[in-house]
């Protein structure tokens, strides 16, 4: 599916979540979605890294962009990344030092 939206002409394209599995059993495939895709000339590929462990799987993976989120809910951000707001803006604070001593774009 994310070849076929590189063939549509999409710009940016999140290709995968670096999340825990045994939180988002979903995603536990994350690496080899990244790996198995076709990287088309042009075309972003951003992968959602909502802690330090996820962004280094995904920089070990092959990540070239990675992207983190926040939510103003504490009973979502508790649910879909495991920690407080406070927490999650302490792990992004972690993720954009690495990314930045790494010359990797951050969306967010």
């Amino acid at each position: 599916m994310i070849d076929m939206l590189s063939e549509a002409g999409l710009p940016v394209i999140e290709a995968t979540s670096f999340v825990s599995p045994k939180w988002v059993p979903q995603m536990a495939d994350h690496t080899e979605v990244l790996k198995g895709i076709q990287k088309f000339p042009g075309i972003n590929y951003p992968v959602l890294t909502p802690n330090f462990k996820g962004y280094q799987a995904a920089v070990a993976a092959g990540a070239k962009e990675v992207s983190v989120f926040g939510a103003a809910s504490e009973l979502f951000t508790r649910k879909n990344i495991n920690c407080s707001i406070d927490e999650s803006f302490q792990q992004f604070s972690q993720v954009l030092q690495a990314a930045r001593a790494a010359s990797i774009p951050v969306r967010g």
